[in-house]
């Protein structure tokens, strides 16, 4: 089960503060409509992954445990320096806070990605 969701600032500041941090990547994910391309420090994948959506979305994010989680993702992503958001990526367990919150995929931030940098909790 994975559950992600749209961060302001202070909520990523308040789990980053809580988080036993594992390790840290920076990606950069490319998405055709066909094809998924994933460039990190030390490979670049592609596998068939069909999207309504192309474009490049740039990652740094944090594997971490937060309380109870185990295998949570915090993530800072941009498409350029004018659009930009947090999200969190619960694989397993799901804070109680966020369990009503709408679970989205990780290339929504391609789409109205202005309307949703803006939004706040």
């Amino acid at each position: 089960m994975e559950h992600r969701v749209i961060l302001s600032s202070k909520e990523a500041t308040s789990l980053l503060e809580k988080a036993t941090i594992l390790e840290t990547f920076f990606t950069i994910d490319t998405y055709d409509g066909t094809n998924h391309t994933r460039k990190t420090q030390s490979e670049v994948l592609t596998k068939p992954y069909p999207t309504p959506v192309v474009g490049t979305i740039y990652r740094f994010l944090s594997h971490c445990s937060i309380e109870n989680c185990n295998n949570v993702w915090i993530e800072y992503k941009w498409t350029s320096p004018e659009n930009h958001r947090f999200e969190v990526e619960f694989e397993e367990t799901v804070l109680e806070e966020f369990k009503i919150r709408q679970n989205i995929p990780g290339w929504n931030f391609l789409i109205n990605h202005e309307r949703e940098t803006t939004r706040q909790y």
